[in-house]
């Protein structure tokens, strides 16, 4: 075997494996805000991704824009549906016990799939296309692939500022610290858990638009992605932005790797992997414990 062209296609697949993962990193910080404020494990984040994914498609194929100005349009209108889902159904268990929400948020997961299935059918769909590559020493760059990333790291680095630099941010964090503190304070907790829901909505709406422009989906792809959110989110630590930026670059590096290596029927399985063994000898994530 030569050496250094098995080296090369190495750092090729490592690079493209980062690359993926900032994706998965935007969409588990939404994941991350949500569970943070309200105390939800919202297992319809990967449905939402769908239809992020499955809007930005229709509004860029029906109307003819730029996949990235579709990513905005369908931001702002699954941040409408998720700000709707909040007021009249999550804002309603609020306070239960976790297998309520969980129920619901099932319940919820299920209606949007299999509305999404009358609507677009089980074919596989991508805004996916030929684009520049970049040679950079031994490494080939899609030009999409690094702009992608570079969306998916720049809001995922957006959303890190407005929670530590704006009043908005404070009220999310004092509403994510102590409810009932931050209500005697006068912050307008109801309000705050519904515009976290809706921006966690939006941030998955926006990974998912991403997604679509780099592989093929269809309505069943939010089944896979909510479980590898999760997967990330303890992996990284629960709670932790930088964290989950860990877990999405192990996470997209394991997975491209096992796909190149062996096959991308495995790929599922090594994230899985890795997540049972973090939870086993490092519960609390590889850098749980640690500030946002």
């Amino acid at each position: 075997m030569n050496s250094p062209g098995w080296s090369a296609a190495l750092l090729q697949v490592i690079v493209n494996g980062l690359l993926v993962g900032g994706v998965y990193a935007l969409s588990a910080a939404g994941l991350n805000l949500v569970f943070g404020v309200l105390k939800v494990a919202n297992i319809a984040h990967g449905d939402f991704m769908m239809l992020g994914a499955m809007t930005a498609y229709a509004v860029s194929l029906k109307l003819g824009l730029s996949p990235y100005i579709a990513m905005l349009v369908a931001a702002a209108v699954l941040a409408g549906v998720g700000a709707l889902t909040q007021r009249f159904l999550v804002e309603r268990v609020i306070g239960s016990p976790m297998f309520v929400s969980l129920l619901l948020l099932y319940a919820v997961s299920m209606v949007l799939r299999n509305g999404a299935l009358q609507v677009w059918g089980p074919t596989y769909v991508s805004l996916a296309h030929d684009s520049t590559v970049w040679t950079v020493g031994p490494l080939s760059l899609s030009e999409v692939r690094v702009v992608v990333f570079a969306l998916g790291l720049g809001l995922t680095l957006a959303l890190l500022w407005l929670l530590q630099k704006t009043a908005f941010g404070q009220s999310l964090r004092a509403t994510a610290q102590h409810m009932d503190l931050a209500e005697a304070c006068g912050i307008n907790v109801r309000r705050v858990r519904m515009q976290a829901f809706a921006l966690g909505t939006a941030l998955a709406a926006m990974s998912g638009a991403l997604l679509i422009m780099l592989f093929s989906v269809n309505p069943s792809m939010g089944e896979v992605f909510v479980l590898k959110g999760f997967a990330i989110v303890v992996i990284g630590g629960l709670g932790s932005f930088f964290g989950a930026f860990t877990g999405a670059m192990i996470i997209g590096v394991a997975e491209t790797l096992t796909s190149f290596y062996a096959t991308t029927q495995l790929a599922d399985v090594t994230v899985f992997l890795i997540f049972l063994i973090v939870l086993i000898f490092r519960p609390s994530g590889v850098l749980g414990g640690r500030a946002t």
